[in-house]
């Protein structure tokens, strides 16, 4: 539902499929901001479908790579806007 940030919960949900020329991070630190209540709360320009993971922004390690990635940076530390909306989970996956 669009209950905005009083209607989230917290749940365990299996990763997200791996994407051509994604990385999977293990996340270290998330952000909700702004743009996320909107989303929640139905008023965002773009609704993804429900249920979803609200979060656009993450930081991590990157653990896996899709085939074809070819740049990962070195440590394979990584901050992103995730393309899953999947941020405040302990894995996020983001385009290279």
């Amino acid at each position: 539902s669009w209950d905005g940030v009083q209607g989230l919960t917290v749940e365990d949900v299996p990763p997200p499929p791996m994407v051509e020329n994604g990385v999977r991070i293990r996340v270290g630190a998330a952000a909700l901001n702004f743009a996320d209540t909107l989303m929640v709360a139905g008023k965002y320009q773009v609704k993804p479908e429900l249920p979803f993971v609200p979060g656009l922004e993450a930081g991590g390690t990157v653990i896996e790579c899709a085939p074809g990635v070819t740049r990962v940076n070195r440590p394979p530390a990584t901050s992103t806007r995730t393309s899953s909306r999947t941020a405040p989970s302990t894995q996020a996956r983001s385009s290279q």
